[in-house]
Order: C-alpha cells, then structure tokens, then sequence
C-alpha cells in the first residue's frame, strides 16, 4: 500500500506540472534549443553540459564539472554547422551553474556568423527534482533583427525511479520580441527509460509551438553495448500543415574517461545522397568513469592505501561527509569481481591503519586471491601492524631507502602518580570493578595485577594473530617468525634476506616490471578505471545510512580540537542523526560504525536510547572498528547484532568518575581559597580540596548506580546471556574480538563490509541497489574541520595530530587529554584505559 501511494503521488506531481506548463507558459522544458547539433543532446534525461542549452534544469543531477565541445560541420541545408564549447559545475547537491558559447557557420560560407552565449542556473528542490532557467543572448550584426535578442528558458527534470525520468522545458518565456513581432513560447516535454539496466537510455518527446499547428516529436537513444563502446541515435519529425521533415542522427560513442562521440545527422533523403552533417563530441568530467575496451591484456588495478580515516568532513562552503576506509574495502571488494583484472597493485602510503582495520585489509587480500587475482602489494615502509595486514599478498615490494620495523607488539598504560606527588596534586576517582583500571593512571605509580592481567592476555593475542598471518603468507614456520620478529627492525635489504619482502623496487620500476612478467601489453590503471556502472543512476534509492560513531563520546555536539586533532562525537549530534534516519522511509536500515574508547556515561546513555528507538522500527546493526570500549560498547549494546573484527577491542563495562585537586600544591606556593558552603557536600566537585568521607561514598553510590544502568542496557541486549553472566564479563574487563564472539558479547567476527551486507539482506533488498549514506552530516560550520591546520581524524588508537608537538607531548595528550580531561570533575565516564602500538 505505500508503494502505491508513493507512485500515485509522484503521478499527480507529474500531471500538475504538465498543467501549470501548458496553461501559464512558466512551466519548464524543451526539446532541443539547438544551435549547434549535439548528439548527445536529451531534454528529458540530459545532465551533461549539454543541458546548458536543452534543458538547465539536469545540471543539478550532474557531476561537479562538466565539459563539451562539439564541432559540426557537412554539406546540408541545415544552419547547424559551426562548433560550442560548454561547461557546467556543482555546488554541492544544492546548487549548479553553466556556460556555453555556441559559433555557428553556413554551409559553403566562409564568414562566420555571430554567436550565442547562454548562462544557466540549476537547483535542486527535492531528491529527485531539479529546477532551471537559462539565459540566451545572441549578439552581432550578422544576426540582423535578431542582434541582442535575449531569451529565457526553463526547465524541470525529475527522476522519481531508477528507471524513469521526465523532462519539461518552456522556450521564449520573456516572450521576447523581433521589431513588431512577438517569439511564440515553445514547450517540450517527454519521457525517459532505462529499461533494466543502466546501460540503455531510451527518451521520447513533442514539441508544441504558441499559436501554431506545427508539432514536432522525437526519440533519443544511447546504448553502452560493449566495454567503452556505445551507440548513439535520434530520430525528430516536424509536421506543419503544408510540410513534413525527417531528420535522423546516428553515431558511436567512446567512453574511457572522456566521452568522445562521432555522428553523422540529416534528413533521410540527405543521408542517402551523402548530404550530410558530421559531427564530433569530446565530453569529460571531474569523475568521468573509464571503462577499457575488454582485450586479452593483462591488467593490473592500481590501489593507493593513503587514508584509513574511518570519517572525516571535506569541504568549506559544502562540507561532505566521507568514509575513506570504508570507500577502499569497497573498492577492493568491487575489483575481486572484476573479470577483466589479471590483479592488483596495492600501494601501501600509511602506516596509521589500527589492528582492527587491519585485520579487514588483510581479509578483502585474501578475497582478492580467493577470487583469482593476484595481489601485489608495494610499501615505502611499514611496520608491525601495517605488514602483518599485507602479508597474506603473492608478492610484496618495498622501496630501496625502506625499510620494516617488525619489532612486534606493545601494550601501554601510563601512570603519573608519582609526578602528581611531586608537584602536590591529588587524584581522587571511585570505580566499580577491579578491571576498569583507567583511574590507575592517576591514582597508581604501575598497573595493578587486573591490569596486567588483562594487558598481557590482549598482547598474547594480537602477537599470535601477527605471527599466523605472516607465517601464513609468507610460508614460514611460527618459530621461524618469532625469531625474525626478535632480529627487527628491517632495513629494505635485510627484508629481502629474510625472505619478508620478494624484491626492492622503486615504484616507478612497475611498468617494466609487469610488461617483463606479463608482456609488454600489460597495463597498470588506476581502480577508477575498473568501477562504476555506465552511468548514473536515476531515482531517490533506498538506502542504509551507516553513522560513525568515533573518538570520544561527549555531551553537546561532536567537535574536533583545532590543536591536537581529538575528535568528538557528541550526543547531540548523534541523537538528532539517528532520530531524523528513524523518521526517513528511505533509509531501510542502519548500520553504526564504532571506533571509540568511549567517554561520558551520560551521553552513551543518550546514544543508546536514540538507537534503541531506531531499532524498534527497522534493523539497526554495529560494526566496531580498532575499538569499541565501555562507552563504546554502551552505545552499541541496543543494537539488533553487535559485529567486531577479531582483533577489534571491545568490553570494559563499567564506570568510574574522579577528580584531581591542587591543596596541597596551592600551599606550596602560599595560596589559599576560602569556601562558604551551604550544604554538606557543595564543594564535592572542588578542584582545590579533597573529597571527604561521606562525598566520596556519595560519589561511589552514583558510580554504583550508573554501573547497574550500564549492566541492565547490555542484558536487554544481550538475549542470549543473563544479567549474572554479563556480570562475570563485565567489572571494566576489556576482551578482544575474537574473545568478545566466544563469551557472547558480539553476535560474530564479521568486517564493515559483512556488515553491511547482513544489513542490506535484513531489508529485502541487495546492498548493490541500495545507497549508503555517510552520517553524520556536517554543517558549514563542522567544515572548519578542512581546513590545513585542522586534523579530520577520528581513530583513537592511532590519532595524529597537526601541530608539531614533541612525541612525548603528543603521547600523553592521546591518553589524557584526549580522554579524561576534557570533562568536568565528578563526570560518570566509561573510557579504555590502555591502548597497544
């Protein structure tokens, strides 16, 4: 019933807007308001540069910069001859504009007549709705009459289906006029269809001229057959009452980056005759796709591994959410099934990828060889982390000057008791469990015996998954892998000895390198040049809107410090995006992505109501990056599934809340605050005094309570465990992923990708027709984010910083600052205490 109501809807849109056009003249359409021939020219559906002319309004569906020229040129009648060059550009999804400059030239004449620019506006008034209006302006003497006319045309497009599209465009709405005489409004109007796939467009249109009996119509079509290579077609009729013409255009299409078009165009007794136009179309873009033409030459995609950020904002005056290490598992997803690739080039640019995100490369290299590719991976530099991750590759390669720090696995928690001491500050915290050891950084000199308890199980586990996979992938013994760990660090040569890397290469050296192995046909391309469809795609999609959840979680709204680089994610911020996706009906489900060590137990609390609520009305599904920790796991536990990478760090549940105050230190330096209080424990939150006796038994009973909220969330959750069970786990415990899967605090071991597949079943629907939509949204001011001295990234366990601080300045502020001491004394938190490098 409510597709129905959805189709109806959109059908009564359509029909008024028909109305309003036919009747008022302001509606938007046309044809073709050509006056140079444009194969590739479509008022109904045209969103290239092209539309400039055709119809403004298909400029808002393009890409962010667009740019034609075609030249026409032949021996007919036809005052279509001459050359235009067009370009057009996005701002954002909001806004677009365009320019053309159109010279024509009669056939058999030398001298060129005068030309014609036109500007355009475009926007965007729902999903799938576009509104436009071009100016014309035609200049020069040779126009005579016509000199300075100035023209307006607009047009509507929508696109309601992924199959169907519809054009309307009125010519002449100024009504301008010629001496005495008044231009007639001209009005074109049609339909478009992708008839199950995305590779065949076919539209058809009338056009119907002011006080006139002349009626014209006409049909396009652009057929992507084979790799690049495409047909093109029009056919136009124009009845009048004393005369008929057929005009008929055809041509092949070249798509490889840039669309380049080559038509012949004339009447059908033309074409017999050879009286015909010819004319040729070079179309390129921004993100123009290039599809090489299937041959039996090897091919290798090329896969630049510079930003694991899990999400980041671009953009100043048009933020963009983005999620770059989600767009690279895609894409080497998107490359295993690729039948043209021989296999891929990774080109490994970063070591700042965590344990977590490791572990999802190294599973899409193994889908890459499970699918018959062949994996090459080439790397300035790595270490620990990132070589384990590319270890499983055929082959691996690293620069000369390279070289590997395998030096193995370290697990850290600082301590600086004994410096508070010395400088005369006190650190009060109450806890509630042994293992939530996060107060220990202030409140002891070394970890507790739960502290490196824990510690030690976590290192043990992420040195013996370091240790499989290399072994694996290299073909070598444990044994043998432990004691090579021990001889690291590796200089590019001694990486080669030891059997770790297959040869030292400059990049540059591929070329020769793959036409020596595969034959000098053989082809390095960018993955670009592998993906994407044939064109893009109509309709307002269903979607899974998957929110990112990274860095600390804090009350108010998500920020980020312009000076460490910390990010943020606030309750607000996170609150207002889950509830505005549970309202949504396109959004059929959601997937949170967590990478958190997590933060304020009040605005995990807030998080994990508004996905609760999310839940109750369609499927909302978690997947943890590097770490999804106490606040972490809080926000998550109202999910449908809760999913981790076997190396993701998860658990902690538990809270604890402190203070540190300066008494001592004040006295030191013969100061002194005076208190007037009402109230036996107004000065609880004092940065200059102790907490008493009974303020810190207050504080314990709060601790106490939040931790019985905290246990009681997760048990909703968690059917499959009872409320005593998750007890056991609990009491700050930290477990690694693939621990998580066996004690039930995670449904399974699955990577974003799984994730988001399982999400895409849940709805029905397959993910390859459904979007993916990056929350949050940033707003312009978010978008401070972008700029140079500003830092985007969100992981936690491997955050860098912009500003060039000393390491053991930037160190500690990743431990402290970035975590407890941003918050308010007394604050009820839920934060990992220790990270692993």
């Amino acid at each position: 019933m409510r597709v129905k109501m959805k189709h109806s809807s959109v059908i009564w849109v359509v029909q008024v807007l028909i109305m309003v056009s036919l009747s008022l003249g302001t509606a938007l359409g046309q044809t073709n308001n050509e006056l140079i021939i444009q194969p590739y020219a479509d008022p109904v559906a045209g969103d290239h540069a092209e539309a400039v002319t055709t119809n403004p309004a298909g400029l808002i569906f393009g890409e962010p910069l667009q740019l034609t020229f075609t030249h026409a040129t032949g021996n007919s009648d036809r005052n279509g001859h001459g050359y235009a060059l067009m370009m057009s550009g996005r701002l954002g999804l909001s806004l677009a504009m365009g320019l053309a400059y159109e010279r024509m030239q009669l056939p058999g004449e030398q001298t060129s007549l005068p030309g014609r620019w036109s500007l355009a506006n475009a926007i965007r008034l729902g999903p799938y709705i576009g509104l436009g209006i071009t100016w014309h302006h035609l200049s020069g003497s040779q126009w005579g009459a016509f000199d300075g006319l100035n023209q307006i045309t607009t047009g509507l497009q929508i696109r309601p289906w992924r199959w169907l599209a519809a054009g309307i465009t009125t010519q002449n709405v100024n009504r301008p006029t010629v001496g005495e005489q008044a231009l007639p409004r001209i009005w074109r109007m049609g339909l478009a269809l992708r008839p199950g796939t995305d590779r065949l467009q076919l539209s058809g249109l009338t056009e119907l001229t002011e006080d006139s009996d002349a009626l014209a119509y006409g049909v396009r079509g652009v057929w992507q057959i084979y790799g690049p290579m495409g047909l093109i077609a029009r056919y136009d009729e124009t009845k009048h009452s004393n005369a008929n013409e057929k005009r008929v255009l055809f041509g092949l299409n070249w798509n490889a980056g840039i669309d380049a078009g080559f038509a012949v165009e004339g009447t059908a007794d033309a074409l017999n005759t050879g009286s015909s136009n010819a004319i040729f179309t070079l179309r390129t873009s921004r993100s123009g796709e290039s599809r090489p033409l299937p041959t039996s030459r090897v091919k290798f995609a090329h896969v630049v591994v510079a930003n694991t950020n899990e999400y980041q904002v671009s953009g100043f005056f048009s933020p963009e959410a983005r999620a770059p290490f989600l767009t690279l598992l895609r894409t080497l997803d998107d490359l295993s099934t690729n039948a043209r690739l021989r296999g891929v080039l990774i080109d490994m640019r970063t070591r700042q990828i965590g344990w977590g995100q490791g572990s999802e490369l190294s599973k899409r290299i193994a889908n890459l060889k499970q699918a018959g590719k062949l994996v090459y991976v080439w790397m300035p530099a790595g270490d620990t982390r990132t070589y384990a991750a590319v270890a499983g590759a055929n082959r691996i390669f690293i620069t000369p000057s390279g070289g590997l720090l395998l030096t193995g696995v370290v697990g850290q928690s600082d301590h600086i008791k004994t410096g508070l001491d010395h400088l005369g500050v006190d650190a009060e915290f109450v806890t509630t469990g042994a293992y939530k050891t996060f107060p220990e950084t202030f409140t002891k000199p070394a970890p507790s015996a739960a502290s490196q308890e824990v510690q030690n199980q976590m290192v043990d586990t992420l040195f013996d998954d370091v240790v499989r996979k290399i072994a694996v992938g290299r073909k070598k013994t444990n044994d043998a892998v432990k004691a090579i760990i021990d001889e690291g660090p590796y200089t590019a040569k001694r990486a080669l000895d030891a059997g770790l890397v297959d040869r030292v290469i400059h990049y540059d050296e591929f070329e020769s390198l793959f036409q020596k192995e595969f034959g000098q046909n053989a082809l390095i391309r960018p993955a670009a040049a592998f993906l994407g469809d044939s064109g893009r795609r109509w309709g307002y999609p269903d979607s899974i809107a998957v929110v990112f959840v990274t860095g600390t979680i804090t009350d108010g709204p998500s920020n980020q410090n312009p000076v460490f680089g910390a990010a943020s994610s606030g309750s607000n911020t996170i609150v207002s995006t889950l509830e505005r996706l549970r309202i949504n009906g396109r959004v059929k489900a959601v997937v949170i992505r967590i990478d958190s060590p997590g933060g304020s137990v009040s605005a995990s609390d807030a998080i994990w109501r508004a996905v609760q609520r999310v839940n109750q009305v369609k499927p909302v599904l978690v997947s943890m990056g590097d770490v999804a920790a106490s606040g972490g796991y809080y926000v998550a536990a109202a999910a449908r599934k809760i999913y981790g990478n076997d190396m993701s760090v998860t658990g902690s549940i538990g809270v604890f809340a402190g203070k540190v105050s300066g008494q001592t230190l004040l006295n030191r330096l013969g100061a002194h605050r005076a208190y007037f209080l009402r109230g036996r424990h107004a000065a609880m939150l004092s940065v200059t005094q102790p907490w008493s006796k009974s303020e810190r038994a207050a504080i314990q009973r709060s601790m106490d309570a939040y931790y019985d909220v905290f246990l009681d969330r997760v048990a909703a959750g968690r059917k499959n465990l009872t409320r005593e069970e998750i007890k056991g786990l609990a009491a700050g415990r930290v477990w690694m992923g693939i621990h998580a899967k066996e004690n039930g605090l995670l449904d399974g071991n699955k990577g974003f990708l799984e994730t988001l597949e399982e999400a895409a079943g849940l709805t029905g629907q397959p993910l390859s027709e459904l979007t993916i939509r990056i929350e949050p949204k940033p707003s312009i001011g978010w978008s401070f984010a972008s700029l140079p001295f500003m830092y985007s990234k969100a992981q936690w366990s491997q955050r860098q910083m912009p500003i060039n601080l000393p390491p053991f300045i930037k160190d500690y502020y990743r431990s402290l600052a970035a975590s407890f001491m941003q918050f308010e004394p007394g604050t009820a938190l839920s934060i990992l205490p220790f990270r692993f490098e």
